[in-house]
């Protein structure tokens, strides 16, 4: 995901805006962004996944 986002010109992490680089074509950048995106909406699946059972790992504990 993050190679993905470096060869679109993004120095920034997930969630923020990323321009199309000087000379690219449309054509491209709207394809690598379609990955882009598809690749953030499995990392926050999983991150959610995570919180959701450290959540339930933590009130586990305090019953």
């Amino acid at each position: 995901m993050f190679r993905r986002r470096r060869q679109l010109g993004a120095d920034s992490d997930i969630g923020y805006p990323i321009d199309m680089s000087k000379g690219m074509r449309w054509a491209n950048f709207d394809r690598k962004m379609q990955q882009v995106e598809a690749a953030e909406v499995v990392c926050n699946a999983h991150f959610f996944q995570f919180v959701q059972k450290l959540v339930q790992r933590r009130t586990s504990l305090n019953q």
